[in-house]
């Protein structure tokens, strides 16, 4: 049963991160277009942003909490193997 809650709100945790920056992509996109954009250059450099924000943050706090996981396995494994 645990381990069921702890799949949903990772589950839901990814959801709600993926989501936020998707939305930060959006309103960063609609803020910069609304403002009027002058040259070319500025367009690139708010798409480059928010690619910026749209997938590198998410990516990197996924890494993370893998690399989170992971250790928390090898810790249990360890517990498990312990002589007490």
């Amino acid at each position: 049963m645990q381990k069921k809650i702890k799949k949903f709100f990772c589950a839901a945790g990814y959801f709600l991160l993926v989501g936020t920056y998707i939305y930060i992509l959006f309103v960063n996109l609609a803020y910069a277009f609304s403002t009027g954009i002058q040259s070319r250059a500025d367009i690139w450099k708010v798409l480059a942003l928010s690619f910026i924000y749209a997938v590198g943050f998410p990516a990197t706090v996924f890494l993370q909490q893998r690399r989170i996981a992971r250790l928390e396995r090898c810790i249990e494994v360890l517990e498990k193997n312990m002589p007490m």
